[in-house]
């Protein structure tokens, strides 16, 4: 028997039981596909790695610019493509080895839940367990009006598998992914239509933000359709063609594919959970308390089977937590999902910590709104990348931080900053008489804090 099975190998996954075998445990480890989960192998990395690859596509015309002898010319992503999978292949061949290292004993095999204790494997073999972690991640959602063929109708997975561009391309959904791959395809020279149902893209993000990506967006040929409803009126080889709806009037418009991401579902089909009596919401997520534990008392589950925000960080801080428990400690504190940042990895960068202005002012709360220009850092004029801003929302009466919203260069490694500083509570005084590194971009953080106490210097 083992200490601790973990059913998922995905950053929750594989953090869970890397974890629980430095704490001398012993561990399993099921995986039914590739050990990294699908952010790993089609998701947050190889995602990064092509919008790192389109940008030096983009920065092409800035060395153009000062003489270089070289043009942008035609891309080959089917060499961009290979190269994303070369990044993959290295990093899920690094997790193999600490598996290994910590003496994690691996099944590549699906598996149910046949009792409390024990898992049954689709090869056959049966695992027992003292603990069992449920760490199955989430699928993309599939619309009963876009069925996913991976030719036509692309999900976020199959993008990520194709090799060949297409000329036309819309997005039905402009949450992170959508946002991301808008960026990627029309930086490689395709058309895209992003469209949103709500009035915004990046509904989940403060206003000012939408708008301000949304206008980027715009003015870099990404055309940006939002309150729009959309559905197909021919799917064919050739491509699709889309029934857009805008204000009661409808048209039509053809693509060569679209990519339908509007959310994705909890992979909690199938694990034998009705039969041993763990509890899910309707949605599929499974129920946990504070400490990741469900209707079960020795099963747990993290990530985004869960009802928590489906990030991959999250995941992991949930893995530490479940462990911490298991062994009986408090070290790990419970989840504060008003610490828990959002990171958008187009070009601009959004990032976000704590409530939206929107949300700040529906407390009922007197709050004050501090913004400082990234045009005001001597670095983004440096380095060619001026555009954007970092907004911070106080409490008017207390300087509690609220929350912190950046758009522009590097805002997902800005926002950590930010998130430190909430974690900490530290004051907008703190950062504004703390000592930054010239000439960087993250001076800007000291300004947005001084003008929060009405202090400005470069703006």
């Amino acid at each position: 028997m083992f200490d601790v099975a973990v059913v998922g190998g995905g950053p929750g996954g594989y953090v869970a039981a890397i974890k629980a075998a430095q704490a001398g445990l012993k561990v399993a480890l099921i995986e039914r596909d590739s050990l990294g989960g699908v952010c790993l192998n089609w998701g947050c990395i190889p995602s990064k790695n092509l919008i790192h690859q389109a940008k030096l596509v983009d920065q092409l015309e800035e060395l153009v610019a000062i003489g270089a002898a070289t043009s942008t010319g035609s891309v080959d992503y089917a060499r961009m493509q290979e190269k994303s999978r070369d990044v993959v292949k290295q990093l899920t061949t690094g997790i193999a080895g600490l598996m290994k290292k910590n003496k994690v004993t691996v099944y590549q095999a699906s598996a149910s839940l046949a009792t409390p204790n024990e898992l049954v494997l689709s090869n056959g073999e049966r695992v027992t367990a003292q603990h069992i972690i449920l760490a199955t991640g989430s699928s993309p959602t599939e619309l009963s009006e876009f069925p996913f063929d991976e030719d036509v109708v692309l999900s976020s997975t199959g993008i990520l598998a194709q090799i060949h561009l297409p000329q036309r391309m819309a997005i039905v959904g402009a949450g992170a992914i959508g946002c991301e791959f808008a960026y990627i395809l029309s930086k490689l020279g395709v058309e895209v239509t992003l469209f949103e149902a709500q009035d915004r893209i990046l509904p989940l993000e403060d206003r000012e933000i939408s708008k301000a990506l949304a206008g980027y967006f715009e003015s870099a040929g990404v055309a940006v359709a939002v309150g729009r409803a959309v559905s197909p009126t021919s799917i064919t080889e050739k491509g699709i063609i889309l029934a857009v709806s805008d204000r009661g009037e409808t048209s039509e418009e053809h693509f060569d594919q679209v990519l339908v991401v509007v959310g994705r579902r909890p992979n909690s089909r199938n694990l034998g959970l009705e039969a041993i009596g763990v509890e899910t919401e309707v949605s599929g997520h499974i129920k946990t308390d504070m400490s990741g534990q469900t209707s079960v008392a020795n099963v747990y589950a993290i990530g985004d089977v869960t009802t928590s925000p489906a990030l991959a960080h999250v995941a992991i801080y949930e893995a530490e937590l479940v462990i911490d428990r298991i062994l009986g400690r408090q070290e790990v504190p419970a989840l504060d999902t008003t610490l828990v940042p959002s990171a958008i990895y187009c070009e601009p960068q959004v990032a976000s910590v704590g409530l939206t202005e929107e949300q700040a002012r529906e407390t009922g709360r007197e709050i004050n709104v501090a913004k400082f220009s990234l045009s005001g850092a001597g670095k983004t004029i440096a380095v060619g990348q001026p555009f954007g801003f970092i907004k911070l929302i106080t409490d008017s009466v207390n300087d509690e931080i609220l929350g912190a919203h950046i758009i522009g260069k590097d805002a997902s490694e800005l926002i950590n900053q930010l998130v430190l500083a909430k974690s900490a509570e530290l004051l907008p005084m703190d950062m504004a008489t703390s000592i930054y590194a010239h000439p960087t971009i993250s001076e800007s953080i000291a300004e947005v804090a001084r003008a929060t106490i009405d202090r400005p210097i470069h703006s």
